[in-house]
């Protein structure tokens, strides 16, 4: 995959989010989420667009914030 814009990475990463948790959120899926993200982040680096990883990191923060934080917290956090 081209990262070819910071809109291409944080839309294709949630899209990924989205279908990874849309029938259970689970610790596993969690840690695949991270896996997936860094490797997201490792591609826009070796494309030569290392100021794309702050998008990976904000996508992972936003998506968490919004679609994990209360899960997170019947867990007891991390």
């Amino acid at each position: 995959m081209t990262m070819s814009s910071p809109k291409v990475v944080t839309t294709t990463l949630c899209a990924m989010f989205k279908v990874l948790f849309e029938d259970s959120i689970t610790w596993g899926k969690i840690v695949s989420m991270l896996t997936v993200a860094g490797l997201f982040a490792e591609e826009c680096a070796s494309q030569g667009h290392a100021d794309f990883v702050k998008d990976v990191v904000e996508a992972v923060v936003d998506f968490t914030s919004v679609h994990l934080l209360s899960w997170l917290m019947s867990q007891g956090g991390w």
